[in-house]
């Protein structure tokens, strides 16, 4: 009998994130075919607010195995482990990197969002607001005192994100 354990982990994950995450662009493209494009804006909206709802999970993940968020690197630290849960092996990058005074910089060189959208032929600036949405979310989920501004995207033709954590003023 075939059982889901012939498959090993690290495949499983692979496959789980990305089926979840080909699912929310699938449904757009679905929506978009059946409408004929007349709702253009409210499903971009709709996918943006579906991927903020997934950043505002980042807490629960956070609270169950006491993940630190105390300062900004440890929230940037945190965001991108949890990220990577949910996005998959494919969100790779450069990691954390100091910021100005309490701040972080992440740094990221390949995301499956970015990927995906390119795959299919979706605008980036439908990625790049869902990624906002979803980094945005994630964030003030992890700690309220700390916000996040995107200097660069993949999604947007760059060749790296970098986002930046830092006190809220």
């Amino acid at each position: 009998m075939v059982d889901i354990e012939d498959i090993p982990a690290e495949a499983r994950w692979n496959i789980a994130a990305r089926a979840a995450n080909d699912m929310i662009f699938g449904y757009r493209r679905a929506f978009k075919e059946a409408t004929k494009g007349a709702y253009e804006d409210e499903l971009n909206e709709a996918i943006a607010a579906l991927w903020g709802q997934a950043g505002k999970q980042q807490t629960v993940v956070a609270d169950a195995f006491d993940l630190p968020r105390g300062t900004a690197p440890e929230v940037a630290e945190t965001f991108v482990a949890i990220s990577k849960l949910f996005l998959g092996p494919e969100l790779a990058g450069g990691g954390v990197e100091p910021g100005e005074g309490d701040g972080a910089v992440i740094i990221t060189t390949a995301c499956p969002m970015a990927s995906r959208a390119q795959q299919i032929g979706l605008d980036g600036r439908v990625v790049c607001n869902a990624c906002r949405a979803y980094t945005t979310a994630a964030i003030e989920s992890l700690n309220p005192d700390y916000d996040v501004r995107t200097a660069r995207g993949i999604c947007m033709g760059g060749d790296m994100c970098e986002m930046r954590i830092k006190r809220r003023q």
